[in-house]
């Protein structure tokens, strides 16, 4: 009964929005970064990336998400993706909020900037956009083609059609006949354009924030671990880093650590002289203690393909 029960849910949310009734428009332009399936699908990397543009076009963007998983921080809603971004993008004002209606109007009122990046958007109705982006994950695209719990789709496929955008991420990590397949499927659903973005590794940081070199760590033992919503895709990315892990551990997605976490981790790592996560789990790793044991983090990038989504982000500012 599970899947009818959600399907009915969606449909409901499908008619309400159809006409654009109860959708509202605020005064500033909104770029929305989402997808159609659950787990990590990249979004963070780009959303960091769209921001960075738009400050290269002399914007100021203000990034706005719901903040799930967040906790307060000195009277703050704050999550993982927060500290991360916070992390690349210190001077960007972002704000976490369930109601981003109201946040998007409080941005508009405050002005603490000119254009809003609206993070994981796509199933968020309720906010119009300006331009609407699908990021779609190479390495498992159509959440196996059946909406929750069956598959891992959000929505039915046939919603595609809503994005002015698609982004097919880590391209890089499947083979071009994939990508064709994925792009085949694409068109059949949507008529947007289509390009193509691959993950790559940036440097390894320690808890100090500073640099610490892959060719010393291909040289230790090391043991990862992550709380993420595709483990898979940061193991296969150490590896294509000639790290190959003694062991692992994986967490839930958004896992908040504590110290008994920490502790476990030191037992299941043995005489592994190194730690290794994601940047998504080093940022809340600081108040705790690893020992005599280094941690750090592999950065991830991203890299767009053509020029597509620079003048799509060109056309939203020149229309705002």
């Amino acid at each position: 009964m599970l899947i009818p029960v959600y399907w009915l849910g969606w449909k409901l949310k499908s008619l309400r929005y159809r006409s654009d009734a109860g959708v509202v428009r605020v005064d500033v332009p909104v770029v929305s970064i989402g997808n159609i399936t659950t787990g990590g699908t990249g979004k963070t990397p780009l959303v960091r990336w769209i921001v960075q543009h738009l400050q290269d076009l002399g914007e100021r963007p203000v990034i706005l998400s719901r903040g799930y998983g967040a906790a307060r921080d000195q009277q703050k809603l704050v999550n993982d993706e927060f500290r991360e971004l916070k992390w690349y993008l210190p001077d960007v004002e972002h704000l976490q909020n369930p109601d981003r209606v109201a946040a998007a109007q409080q941005i508009v009122s405050s002005q603490p900037g000119n254009v809003i990046v609206l993070d994981d958007g796509f199933q968020h109705r309720r906010l119009a956009r300006d331009l609407n982006i699908l990021v779609v994950d190479a390495t498992c695209p159509f959440g196996f083609g059946y909406l929750l719990p069956r598959g891992l789709l959000r929505e039915p496929l046939q919603e595609l059609k809503r994005a002015d955008l698609v982004i097919i991420n880590r391209c890089n990590l499947v083979s071009a006949e994939v990508v064709v397949e994925i792009q085949e499927t694409l068109s059949h659903y949507t008529s947007a354009p289509v390009c193509q973005a691959n993950v790559t590794a940036g440097p390894f940081v320690g808890l100090d924030r500073q640099p610490v070199s892959s060719s010393a760590l291909t040289q230790d033992d090391v043991f990862a671990f992550a709380g993420i919503g595709n483990p898979e895709n940061f193991l296969a990315t150490l590896q294509n880093h000639q790290i190959n892990p003694t062991g692992f551990q994986w967490f839930p997605d958004h896992h908040v650590y504590r110290q008994s976490d920490v502790d476990q981790l030191l037992a299941a790592s043995g005489k592994s002289d190194v730690l290794v996560c994601t940047l998504k789990d080093l940022v809340k790793l600081e108040p705790l203690d690893f020992a005599s044991k280094r941690v750090v983090a592999l950065t991830i990038d991203i890299q767009i393909q053509g020029n597509q989504l620079e003048h799509a982000l060109q056309r939203v500012m020149a229309h705002g």
